[in-house]
């Protein structure tokens, strides 16, 4: 569905990523791990078409990216940011609707009544008794809530999520992976997710991507890339790696260096 090839990016003289090339397949949910600064968020916005490559190319579908409008390519991919939405003086409900715009016409109107797919998002994310409250009102966990319903209600084939779990509790991360992964079971969607914990990476998706220094160390199932071995080359961590009681994937502990 997404073909990446020899993709590379640079800021200035540093190279973020190196020659990264990937086919990423409709209804498969992918994870992109590694270090800080190894390029994972970068290829999202390059997926995205928000970055230029400096050499290489990405398409969709068997188009190029720059060959798509724009307009027409916001209907097939939705970008989560890292971060969710700022605290604007926005109500959920407003927010949530913002999803529709890519099928608007200048005039903020299209053809279908969308209210239902707004109250669908907003009973699916928990978010019904707070569709007009303003985003301010809201916890992070919240907002970071509103922003997947947004998501949902734009009606994407491919979801691209930059660290959609940073700064919630666990009962909220545990909430949002389940979320995305049942919509993209239902959907058959493509979701290509930014992950740094490697314990929920390995439970919600079923590829995972290693990205180190702009170079792909190793992709497959969790069993395959996450290895003591692959994460002392990736993170400098000491790891036990066990299996998961149920779900028969790898689960990390964390062994102390007693040498340092």
């Amino acid at each position: 569905m997404i073909k990446v090839n020899e993709l590379s990016f640079r800021y200035g003289e540093r190279v973020i990523l190196d020659r990264f090339s990937y086919s990423f397949e409709k209804n498969r949910f992918y994870g992109i791990i590694g270090p800080n600064g190894t390029g994972k968020s970068t290829l999202l916005q390059l997926i995205a078409g928000v970055l230029t490559p400096a050499a290489g190319s990405v398409s969709f579908e068997g188009v190029p990216l720059p060959r798509i409008p724009r307009k027409q390519l916001a209907q097939r991919i939705a970008v989560l940011q890292q971060g969710g939405l700022p605290a604007l003086g926005f109500t959920v409900r407003e927010v949530v609707a913002m999803g529709r715009y890519p099928y608007q016409n200048w005039l903020g109107s299209e053809k279908n009544d969308f209210e239902k797919l707004i109250d669908d998002a907003l009973q699916l994310t928990g978010l019904t008794h707070l569709a007009n409250r303003t985003l301010e009102q809201l916890s992070g966990g919240e907002r970071q809530r509103a922003a997947l319903a947004k998501v949902f209600v734009q009606q994407p084939d491919v979801i691209l999520l930059d660290e959609p779990t940073t700064y919630l509790d666990i009962g909220y991360q545990q909430m949002i992976m389940e979320l995305v992964q049942q919509w993209q079971r239902e959907k058959k969607l493509l979701v290509v997710a930014v992950l740094h914990d490697l314990n929920a990476a390995a439970l919600y998706c079923d590829e995972l991507i290693a990205l180190d220094n702009g170079k792909l160390l190793a992709a497959g199932s969790a069993k395959t890339v996450l290895t003591s071995a692959h994460i002392a080359e990736l993170y400098d961590a000491h790891t036990v790696i066990i299996t998961h009681p149920e779900q028969d994937v790898p689960q990390l502990l964390l062994q102390p260096n007693k040498e340092r």
